[in-house]
């Protein structure tokens, strides 16, 4: 499925609807779901073949992809699970999300790795940008591609965005939940497929 050559847009197309059906990018509504779909379309060469780490998960060309099926896929199970134990009913109403609200993040928490990750073919090595290789400059690339592509996201979207990989020392409050729901639903996603699914292939098993 996944190769730097393509043979024509139809197949090109066909392929991004594989993927975005394996995603579940389908439940995510409105003008986000549409404004990803369109950002996938342009760049799709790079990401398709982009890893999804340098060395520690998901190395590989395409591996971003996996990783990025495999979050979204354990996003949806964790929901339903919430959803069915009736976590979702005691979340406080304004910290309360829909599913499609959490794929969005999940499509978005490692969008900068396509455009700061380089394959080298003929040597199987992998250049990462400069910027990629500390937070703060992650977290500029994706608020200027998040601007170009008009992506809006509510307060808890972006609480569950900065705390995707999980909630840091120097961000810790005593008798405070800095993460909130959604952002903890989709860190658990993030750390079961980066931890213990990274050697899955998600988009040819299934």
């Amino acid at each position: 499925m996944i190769n730097e050559q393509y043979p024509g847009e139809r197949v090109r197309t066909r392929l991004i609807d594989q993927f975005f059906e394996a995603a579940l990018f389908r439940e995510i509504p409105g003008d986000n779901g549409y404004d990803l779909r369109l950002l996938y379309q342009t760049h799709w060469q790079q990401i398709c073949l982009a890893p999804g780490s340098r060395a520690i998960h998901q190395a590989w060309p395409g591996g971003y992809i996996e990783h990025v099926i495999q979050v979204n896929r354990t996003i949806a199970l964790l929901y339903a699970f919430c959803e069915q134990s009736g976590w979702l009913a005691t979340i406080a109403e304004d910290e309360r999300f829909e599913l499609g609200d959490a794929l969005l993040i999940g499509a978005l928490h490692d969008i900068e790795k396509p455009f700061g990750y380089h394959y080298n073919f003929v040597d199987g090595t992998f250049k990462a940008e400069c910027w990629l290789s500390t937070k703060p400059g992650r977290k500029r690339f994706r608020e200027q591609l998040f601007a170009n592509w008009q992506f809006q996201l509510d307060p808890n979207q972006q609480n569950a965005l900065q705390y995707a990989e999980g909630l840091r020392d120097a961000d810790y409050t005593p008798h405070q939940r800095t993460m909130k729901p959604m952002a903890v639903l989709v860190h658990a996603a993030d750390l079961l497929s980066a931890r213990v699914g990274y050697g899955f292939d998600g988009v040819q098993n299934g």
